[in-house]
């Protein structure tokens, strides 16, 4: 019966993450990440009974970013039966990784993890996994020696969001009568090293090879 009450309750912040992550309203707009910490700063002390969820968010580099977390933030309440415990890693996979270690040192209940680069978890997660804390990745994944050092991974087809870009262009290009010109293109990517970075760049670049006279001039990334 202890269970499948576990795996109820692991469903239903499955559910959560997956709404944090996909909004249903669409555009969730948020002026800074000022909107963000006054919601940490409002938090109150909450009953002993509530379901405590760590959230370990790669930062706030964007409007989107911050609208992610705002979401997390409306999900996660003392009304829904949550406490939620937000760290922000500010760009830095040691944050991050402090930021695990300090939620399973409190002993959280649950644990999501949106991690700003692909590898480099297999230590951490391995930890949390002997403490018996279930991890849901947000938004990006990992690539870890056993996949078994996660629970779930809630997010995007990165590779697909390349090769739609990559489509678009030639759709592009051929509505304007270019499709045998030369086209020279450079390409602004997000955080080098993460699953959203690493999968957009395969899918475009998988376009790109079908397409001989694109010519890739440089790849740099915005952060």
């Amino acid at each position: 019966m202890k269970r499948e009450k576990n795996i109820q309750k692991l469903i239903i912040i499955t559910a959560f993450v997956f709404f944090a992550v996909f909004p249903l309203s669409g555009c969730h707009t948020a002026k800074n990440e000022t909107d963000t910490k006054e919601l940490q700063e409002d938090f109150s002390a909450p009953e002993s009974d509530l379901i405590v969820v760590g959230f370990s968010q790669l930062g706030s580099e964007s409007d989107w970013r911050v609208a992610n977390t705002k979401s997390f933030y409306e999900a996660f309440t003392e009304e829904n039966g949550y406490l939620f415990l937000y760290e922000d890693g500010a760009q830095k996979q040691e944050n991050q990784v402090k930021a695990l270690r300090n939620f399973i040192l409190q002993e959280v209940d649950y644990i999501v993890l949106d991690p700003i680069v692909e590898t480099g978890w297999d230590a951490v997660l391995k930890e949390a996994r002997d403490a018996n804390i279930p991890v849901i990745l947000a938004d990006r994944s990992v690539s870890v020696s056993d996949e078994n050092l996660y629970t779930c991974w809630v997010g995007s087809d990165f590779t697909k969001e390349g090769r739609d870009a990559g489509e678009w262009l030639a759709g592009y290009l051929n509505k304007l009568g270019r499709d045998e010109e030369t086209i020279t293109i450079v390409t602004l990517m997000g955080t080098p090293n993460s699953s959203a970075q690493i999968g957009r760049s395969e899918g475009f670049k998988q376009v790109l090879m079908n397409h001989k006279n694109w010519i890739m001039l440089e790849r740099e990334s915005g952060e």
